[in-house]
């Protein structure tokens, strides 16, 4: 390598290996998304058309956002960053309606994401985007624990306690804090090591190479550097995307 690939700002992971994440995370919530559309508009029968109609129509317009960005997540000029929050975000507020909607409360299994959701952003972005989504889902578990008559949400699908239910819930919500930032610490710790031994290579090609190339699979140039910077970068410059015997003066055949 010529330079250790700069690390994002805010995450431990490199630009490119990011990227093929939030592509996946895009992919995987427009799928859930239309599955839940679909669960909540054939299996609700108790729900009423005009609620039943605005979650399927929010899980809907989820979907296709989030299938929009997994579209636009290979183009280097896209703000996957922001997306990825914003999709977050999205994802914690439709459990919580979905929650209220169907009077499940904090005993509703749609809670769950929260904490995945939280986890992923945490390794893959880092611990302060962590917290603020951790600090949104404690909010939005006590507006499910104070929704309702005398500050209680009927529960249907638990009647214990309110307050053990939230208890329970902010302790998920940490654990998958604490878990993200723990998957994010080890990831930046082998990523640093392996930029250590990139930097060792680099340093040794520095005194036994003239020039540093790198090819895809049909032999096409890629990158090609000049260790010593002895050489104007305009001369190496029309050689990337050819192959060694389409140039001149490069000594292969």
């Amino acid at each position: 390598m010529a330079n250790p690939q700069a690390l994002v700002i805010g995450s431990a992971l490199p630009d490119s290996a990011f990227r093929l994440i939030a592509g996946g995370c895009f992919a995987a919530s427009a799928v859930t998304a239309l599955t839940t559309a679909a669960l909540v508009a054939f299996a609700t029968p108790i729900l009423a058309a005009a609620p039943r109609a605005g979650l399927v129509a929010g899980f809907v317009l989820y979907a296709a956002l989030t299938g929009w960005a997994y579209r636009r997540s290979a183009d280097h000029s896209a703000a996957l960053h922001a997306w990825l929050y914003a999709a977050a975000v999205g994802a914690m507020l439709l459990a919580g309606a979905l929650a209220a909607t169907l009077n499940d409360g904090l005993g509703s299994p749609a809670l769950g994401i929260l904490g995945v959701v939280i986890c992923i952003i945490t390794a893959v972005t880092g611990l302060r985007v962590g917290v603020v989504l951790a600090a949104l889902a404690a909010v939005e578990l006590a507006w499910l624990a104070s929704f309702g008559p005398n500050g209680f949400l009927a529960l249907t699908a638990f009647r214990g306690p309110v307050a053990q239910m939230f208890l329970l819930q902010c302790i998920v919500v940490g654990a998958s804090l604490a878990g993200g930032a723990l998957i994010a610490r080890v990831t930046s710790h082998y990523l640093h090591a392996a930029e250590e031994r990139a930097r060792h290579s680099y340093a040794l090609l520095h005194l036994a190479a003239d020039w540093y190339w790198e090819q895809d699979r049909e032999f096409r140039f890629t990158r090609i550097t000049d260790p010593r910077q002895q050489t104007d970068p305009k001369v190496l410059e029309p050689r990337l995307g050819r192959r060694p015997w389409e140039g001149a003066n490069i000594g292969m055949s």
